[in-house]
């Protein structure tokens, strides 16, 4: 079976391997721009958007988020937004929000995770080290999970948090007969 994931991200990548020893990637070229009147909704419309056009037997697209007192954080493509995010979340419990959609067999399936982050209280001197030794402006929330610099604790799935909800997948997978249990 021809499995393609629609993602640029080296962590999609990394842990899509828990599942499939071989994929294929294709890079979207979806509208990002967040749409719905919740994360759980706009996430799930994201993932969605990035598997329409690719081609596979199994398409696999997945959007995360960061989700807090209202506003979304998604990747901050700067160091000033990089720090302005950070800085915001810094010392607060937030929302992660992973959507799922699949491609198979002429269908399309949706399945979508949340987890909470809390952040230390740190110093601006400290988010400028980190932006600066980590470069996080490809993950939402300026932050990956597994840099453990900036987090205090979390609940829910780890992996979501890093970008990618295997378990969740894997379950939809063999629900829709695409993977054995």
């Amino acid at each position: 079976m021809k499995v393609v994931l629609a993602s640029a991200s080296p962590r999609r990548h990394q842990l899509l391997k828990e599942l499939f020893a071989d994929f294929d990637i294709c890079i979207p070229t979806a509208d990002e721009h967040f749409v719905g009147s919740c994360p759980s909704e706009t996430v799930i419309e994201l993932a969605t958007r990035k598997i329409k056009d690719i081609d596979g037997e199994l398409v696999i697209g997945c959007d995360t988020i960061v989700y807090f007192q209202g506003n979304y954080y998604g990747k901050p493509y700067n160091r000033d937004k990089a720090l302005a995010m950070l800085a915001k979340l810094s010392g607060n419990t937030h929302e992660v929000y992973s959507g799922l959609a699949i491609a198979y067999q002429g269908k399309v399936y949706q399945g979508r995770e949340r987890s909470t982050v809390t952040f230390k209280a740190l110093v601006q001197e400290q988010l400028e080290v980190y932006v600066d030794t980590y470069k996080p402006y490809d993950k939402a929330g300026a932050y990956g999970i597994q840099d453990e610099f900036l987090v205090k604790g979390y609940s829910g799935s780890y992996k979501n948090i890093m970008g990618l909800p295997v378990e969740k997948l894997k379950d939809i997978l063999v629900r829709i007969g695409a993977l054995n249990g």
